[in-house]
């Protein structure tokens, strides 16, 4: 669920023309679980290095970050409720 309303999010601001849409990855801790925030200052120490040496070097302007194109979701189960997304 937390990925598809990331998808969404994307896609919203990928449409909207006067965004350029930064994605700046930050490696080393694949595998850890949502919930687990026991190396939280190691990720935000890391987060903040990664990007502190983005910024000083960042993607020309006008190069477009190339978003996948993903299926539209299931249908959700007979029965469930639907939220609008906002």
């Amino acid at each position: 669920m937390l990925y598809q309303q990331l998808l969404n999010d994307l896609e919203d601001v990928a449409a909207l023309p006067n965004v350029m849409l930064h994605h700046i990855p930050i490696g080393g801790f694949e595998g850890i679980p949502l919930p687990d925030f026991s190396q939280s200052k190691e990720m935000i120490r890391e987060g903040y290095r990664v990007t502190k040496e983005y910024l000083a070097h960042p993607r020309a302007q006008g190069q477009p970050l190339n978003m996948p194109v993903f299926p539209a979701p299931a249908p959700p189960p007979p029965g469930a409720k639907v939220w609008p997304v906002q």
